[in-house]
Protein backbone atom coordinates (compact mmCIF):
# COMPACT_ATOMS: atom_id res chain seq x y z
CA UNK A 1 0.00 0.00 0.00
CA UNK A 2 1.40 3.39 -0.99
CA UNK A 3 0.97 6.23 1.48
CA UNK A 4 0.30 9.84 0.56
CA UNK A 5 3.04 12.16 1.75
CA UNK A 6 2.72 15.89 1.24
CA UNK A 7 5.87 17.95 1.68
CA UNK A 8 5.69 21.70 1.93
CA UNK A 9 8.69 23.93 1.60
CA UNK A 10 8.29 27.65 2.00
CA UNK A 11 9.99 30.97 2.22
CA UNK A 12 10.39 32.27 5.75
CA UNK A 13 7.31 34.28 6.66
CA UNK A 14 5.10 32.79 3.92
CA UNK A 15 2.94 30.93 6.47
CA UNK A 16 3.82 27.45 5.20
CA UNK A 17 3.12 25.98 8.64
CA UNK A 18 -0.41 27.41 8.75
CA UNK A 19 -1.09 26.30 5.18
CA UNK A 20 0.20 22.80 5.97
CA UNK A 21 -2.01 22.54 9.06
CA UNK A 22 -5.05 23.61 7.06
CA UNK A 23 -4.33 21.07 4.30
CA UNK A 24 -3.93 18.28 6.88
CA UNK A 25 -7.15 19.34 8.60
CA UNK A 26 -9.09 19.48 5.33
CA UNK A 27 -7.78 16.08 4.22
CA UNK A 28 -8.13 14.58 7.73
CA UNK A 29 -4.50 13.45 7.77
CA UNK A 30 -1.72 13.86 10.33
CA UNK A 31 0.44 16.99 10.32
CA UNK A 32 4.09 16.83 11.33
CA UNK A 33 6.31 19.85 11.59
CA UNK A 34 9.86 20.26 12.84
CA UNK A 35 8.75 21.14 16.38
CA UNK A 36 6.54 18.05 16.70
CA UNK A 37 9.29 15.74 15.47
CA UNK A 38 11.75 17.38 17.90
CA UNK A 39 9.27 16.83 20.78
CA UNK A 40 8.93 13.16 19.91
CA UNK A 41 12.71 12.74 19.76
CA UNK A 42 13.10 14.36 23.18
CA UNK A 43 10.25 12.35 24.71
CA UNK A 44 11.69 9.06 23.49
CA UNK A 45 15.16 10.05 24.68
CA UNK A 46 17.02 9.58 21.41
CA UNK A 47 19.91 11.99 20.88
CA UNK A 48 18.96 14.61 18.30
CA UNK A 49 22.21 14.09 16.38
CA UNK A 50 21.28 10.46 15.68
CA UNK A 51 17.74 11.30 14.61
CA UNK A 52 18.90 14.02 12.23
CA UNK A 53 20.65 11.26 10.28
CA UNK A 54 17.57 8.95 10.31
CA UNK A 55 14.52 11.21 10.16
CA UNK A 56 13.73 13.77 7.52
CA UNK A 57 13.19 17.04 9.33
CA UNK A 58 12.27 20.18 7.50
CA UNK A 59 13.89 21.09 4.23
CA UNK A 60 14.68 18.70 1.39
CA UNK A 61 12.09 16.07 2.34
CA UNK A 62 10.60 16.38 -1.13
CA UNK A 63 13.96 15.73 -2.77
CA UNK A 64 14.87 12.81 -0.50
CA UNK A 65 11.49 11.11 -0.95
CA UNK A 66 11.11 11.72 -4.70
CA UNK A 67 12.30 8.26 -5.80
CA UNK A 68 10.44 6.20 -3.19
CA UNK A 69 8.17 3.52 -4.60
CA UNK A 70 6.31 3.19 -1.27
CA UNK A 71 4.67 6.60 -1.26
CA UNK A 72 2.64 8.92 -3.40
CA UNK A 73 4.47 12.21 -3.05
CA UNK A 74 2.86 15.60 -3.48
CA UNK A 75 5.38 18.44 -3.31
CA UNK A 76 4.51 22.09 -2.78
CA UNK A 77 6.51 25.24 -2.21
CA UNK A 78 4.88 28.34 -0.74
CA UNK A 79 6.06 31.73 -1.99
CA UNK A 80 4.97 35.19 -0.90
CA UNK A 81 6.04 38.74 -1.76
CA UNK A 82 8.56 40.26 0.64
CA UNK A 83 6.08 42.82 1.96
CA UNK A 84 3.63 40.05 2.88
CA UNK A 85 6.37 38.01 4.51
CA UNK A 86 7.58 41.04 6.49
CA UNK A 87 4.01 41.70 7.66
CA UNK A 88 3.62 38.05 8.74
CA UNK A 89 6.94 38.14 10.63
CA UNK A 90 5.94 41.42 12.32
CA UNK A 91 2.71 39.81 13.55
CA UNK A 92 4.15 36.44 14.57
CA UNK A 93 7.20 37.86 16.41
CA UNK A 94 5.76 41.23 17.50
CA UNK A 95 8.50 43.15 15.67
CA UNK A 96 8.77 46.49 13.95
CA UNK A 97 8.81 46.54 10.17
CA UNK A 98 12.54 47.35 10.21
CA UNK A 99 13.38 44.46 12.55
CA UNK A 100 11.18 42.03 10.60
CA UNK A 101 12.96 43.07 7.41
CA UNK A 102 16.34 42.43 9.02
CA UNK A 103 15.16 39.00 10.22
CA UNK A 104 13.89 38.21 6.74
CA UNK A 105 17.32 38.91 5.24
CA UNK A 106 19.16 36.62 7.67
Amino acid sequence: MRHLVITIGCEYGAKGNAIGRKIAEDLNIKFYNRELVDEIIEEVGIPKEIMENCVIIGRSADYILKDSDKINLLRAFIYAPDDVRIHNIMESHNLTEKDAGILLLE
